[in-house]
């Protein structure tokens, strides 16, 4: 069986690139297919900056090229964030900053490294530019970031401005779920940064505004963060109940601080006991009350899984958990893995067969983080 790391080095070497940006998602045989209702959108901040951030991590040469390519095309000039989208030659098209974007530009600076494992100067500075454009976009009443600011005038995309920024009209848990992983990477190296704070702000707004007292994550809300009206705010994705897990076991080990160990606990009851199929894998969205809203299964909610298994077993030592993240694992290389050179598969349908739609890249950071995770604890 492939390690990750030779999973990893696969797609640096086959996923179609130019310049160093990258396919945004394709086909078994490696093409590259455009995702519908992007117009000339063929390279978008979120997916190089996951590539960047993955290809660094696994230390593997395209890392560097990778995020050289994701500043060069992204970055605005006064360096206080990346844009939402260009072309695939690199032409800036949606001037718009999201702020779930951002996350994964200061988590691939992260490990812009040097051989001793010290974050690169360049990127330090970089990373507290950025951090400096995100606080002027906090919200002082209601805690939390905003969704998106403008960046470069006259660049929004007018076709479907909904597939360009999701539930724009809403508020989400998951740009702050992914902040709270970037300052926790950079709190790694640089201790002395402002980045517990942020960690703290986060977490606060997770204990008292996304999670109910169940254990049960909400993942759209109104401006006063009470969840959203409508169907959006009845949608729970299990997936994200697990990265929240991981999230805080990793907050106690880099810190020694284990107020949010309780929190952890919650949610990975709540989404073991709601939000896996009798076969032991997730859902993609469940309601609250644990009721199915897809009887699908994409691949990234497993490897959260994978990982909220691992964090447990390596706080606890509990065999049984340990077996769930063996279970986990051997059940993502069954039914996600297409053959040793190919693509993973995306999705299973509700008869756990894979489905027949292209393979996203941004994916690739889920499994990288899981097994990674998996080969060091278990």
């Amino acid at each position: 069986m492939n390690s990750i790391r030779e999973i990893a080095a696969l797609w640096a070497e086959r996923l179609p690139h130019h310049g160093g940006s990258y396919a945004e998602q394709v086909c078994q045989d490696w093409s590259e297919v455009p995702a519908p209702g992007y117009v000339d959108i063929q390279r978008t901040a979120l997916v190089q900056a996951r590539l960047a951030f993955t290809f660094l991590h696994a230390g593997l040469p395209a890392g560097k090229i990778a995020l050289d390519a994701f500043n060069s095309i992204f970055l605005l000039p006064d360096n206080s964030g990346w844009i939402r989208a260009a072309d695939s030659e690199g032409h800036p098209l949606d001037g718009s900053v999201d702020t779930y974007d951002q996350a994964f530009g200061l988590l691939a600076l992260a490990w812009d490294r040097d051989h001793k494992g010290i974050p690169c100067a360049e990127a330090k500075h970089l990373a507290l530019q950025v951090l400096n454009g995100l606080d002027q976009t906090w919200d002082v009443v209601h805690g939390g970031y905003w969704e998106v600011r403008p960046g470069k005038a006259g660049l929004l995309v007018p076709a479907e401005p909904s597939r360009l920024v999701p539930y724009s009209t809403f508020r989400r848990q998951n740009p702050h779920m992914h902040l709270f992983e970037a300052f926790l990477a950079w709190m790694a190296v640089d201790p002395s940064g402002p980045w517990r704070d942020r960690c703290l702000g986060i977490a606060e707004l997770l204990e008292s505004r996304f999670l109910e007292t169940e254990g049960s994550l909400r993942e759209y809300f109104s401006e006063d963060w009470s969840p959203a009206p409508g169907a959006p705010g009845e949608i729970l994705e299990p997936g994200h109940h697990f990265e929240w897990v991981w999230l805080l076991h990793r907050y106690e080990k880099i810190t020694g601080d284990g107020r949010y160990n309780k929190v952890a606990e919650k949610l990975y009851c709540f989404g073991v006991g709601h939000g896996l199929d009798d076969d032991g894998l997730a859902w993609d969205s469940i309601d609250p009350q644990g009721k199915p809203l897809a009887r699908t299964k994409l691949l990234w909610p497993q490897t959260e899984l994978l990982k909220a298994h691992v964090a447990v077993f390596e706080s606890t030592g509990e065999q049984n958990v340990k077996q769930s993240a063996l279970m986990v694992e051997q059940a993502i290389r069954d039914h996600y893995f297409a053959g040793k050179d190919q693509p993973f598969y995306n999705q299973l349908d509700m008869n756990g067969i894979p489905m027949d739609i292209p393979t996203p890249s941004r994916v690739l950071y889920h499994l990288w983080m899981a097994f990674t995770e998996f080969e060091r604890v278990v």
